[in-house]
């Protein structure tokens, strides 16, 4: 899912359209104040991001990390945890791809591979979820 993106707009910290399952929300990128509790909740998951080279490996990270994906999707969308918790999985993945690209200024320049990886990640449930598999049941993540 690809959100469109104004450079002036991102600079601006102007809000970005996104549509996630049935729900939409204006999204602008990560405030400093937000930046501490996204990055306590991201550390753990930038040693095994590198890991995840099929949907099962997905699911072994969601298993072990959900509750950090969650608070970090939470935070980034300004949503309460409890409103997160209670998408469907391949409306989060939607919500946590687009807020991805909305703060990918900060992450590509400031994250790089961890961000690239998180974004492979996603997309590789996302894919899952709507029924991508190839014909040995596993999805390999690109790169």
């Amino acid at each position: 899912m690809a959100v469109p993106r104004n450079t002036l707009a991102i600079l601006a910290n102007e809000p970005t359209h996104v549509t996630f399952g049935d729900y939409a929300l204006d999204a602008t990128p990560l405030t400093i104040g937000e930046l501490p509790a996204i990055l306590r909740h991201a550390e753990p998951l930038f040693n095994v991001l590198d890991r995840v080279k099929t949907i099962e490996d997905a699911v072994a990270l969601f298993l072990d990390h959900g509750d950090a994906l969650i608070e970090i999707t939470a935070i980034a969308a300004r949503l309460p945890a409890e409103q997160v918790r209670a998408l469907t999985p391949d409306a989060a993945a939607e919500l946590f791809l687009a807020l991805l690209e909305v703060n990918a200024d900060f992450f590509v320049r400031r994250m790089g591979r961890a961000h690239e990886r998180a974004r492979q990640v996603a997309e590789i449930i996302t894919g899952a979820l709507q029924g991508a598999a190839n014909s040995t049941g596993q999805t390999p993540l690109p790169g």
